[in-house]
């Protein structure tokens, strides 16, 4: 018991001791896949396969952005925030067994959230790092869901399920690197685990729309020790005129 209260005082001194230091920057997403989980989308995706469309291509490219703060508490702990927009979709296209030229568009667009705690290891010119969080998703567009028809010529667009606020557990790696003095440039890769749906739909409570991503990111960081004068020599110089 002893030991335990002496470890939890040497870290609380410890982080009463540090000088905060708190970034700002911004990302951007240049990578992204979206990804339908959970029964019903599965049997959604089978359905729409069996009418004759197939899956495409879920990658994307250069689909948000966002603007970063991060407030280092203590050298190996740290807090990001801030808020961006991004977008990710899921889609199935083709023909149908009627011949009619159909594709199904699923589309999280949102403005997003994040609250992530972040465990990292700095050298003097780089930070390696792992965050783990939450993300919020707020809805831009009123439908999730959109179905494109084509026949002779003639088009029809139905949007369906109607957007709603979106909950992710998400989790990101990521490497820095320190340009000159407090200049971090660096890259990272995460996954949005989506845990409340981004639409309301009762007859279909097991599907899910997650997100895989990469980033490029940068960030200055105020009250940094790199930023730190350096201390003056207090070493007299000798006197080398000789009488």
């Amino acid at each position: 018991m002893k030991k335990a209260f002496l470890v939890l005082t040497m870290m609380f001194l410890s982080v009463s001791l540090y000088a905060i230091e708190v970034s700002f920057g911004a990302s951007l997403r240049y990578l992204g896949m979206g990804i339908i989980r959970g029964d019903d989308a599965n049997l959604l995706g089978d359905t729409l396969v069996d009418f004759g469309l197939d899956e495409i291509d879920p990658v994307s490219f250069f689909h948000g952005g966002q603007l970063d703060m991060m407030v280092e508490l203590a050298p190996y702990f740290a807090f990001e925030t801030g808020i961006g927009y991004s977008v990710s979709t899921f889609a199935f296209e083709g023909r149908t067994i009627g011949g009619v030229k159909a594709e199904v568009i699923f589309k999280r667009e949102e403005v997003t959230i994040p609250f992530l705690l972040r465990l990292q290891v700095e050298t003097r010119n780089q930070v390696y790092y792992a965050a783990a969080g939450v993300r919020l998703g707020i809805p831009v567009t009123e439908n999730y869901a959109e179905v494109n028809a084509s026949l002779f010529g003639k088009s029809q667009s139905i949007d369906v399920l109607d957007s709603e606020f979106a909950l992710d557990v998400s989790f990101a790696l990521g490497v820095e690197n320190r340009l000159i003095g407090s200049h971090y440039l660096g890259a990272r890769m995460g996954y949005d685990m989506n845990v409340i749906s981004p639409f309301d739909n009762k007859e279909m409570d097991d599907f899910y729309h997650d997100d895989f991503y990469g980033s490029l990111t940068y960030r200055y960081a105020f009250n940094s020790k790199w930023n730190e004068p350096k201390p003056k020599s207090t070493t007299k110089k000798l006197d080398t005129n000789i009488i």
